[in-house]
């Protein structure tokens, strides 16, 4: 994926979690230490992706997600798959 999608997935992140457009997002940062991450937030993170770029994530593909970094290089790599 391009550098333009991974920002894409970033904003979709700030959005869920209602963090400000310029506030710093950390990639490696646990997703179960951010404030207001909760299951719906996943669900909402995986179906925008999907969304945006046409992938469709199974289990295996987020099971092991454990940062925004994780779900990015997961997506990536559904994305190269497919």
């Amino acid at each position: 994926m391009s550098a333009r999608a991974t920002q894409s997935l970033i904003d979709v992140y700030r959005e869920i979690t209602h963090l400000a457009a310029d506030a710093d997002v950390d990639l490696d940062a646990p997703l179960s230490d951010t404030l207001h991450w909760d299951s719906v937030s996943q669900i909402e993170l995986i179906v925008n992706a999907e969304e945006l770029y046409g992938v469709r994530l199974g289990e295996a593909d987020i099971r092991d997600c454990r940062t925004l970094g994780d779900f990015i290089a997961s997506v990536e790599r559904r994305a190269d798959a497919g």
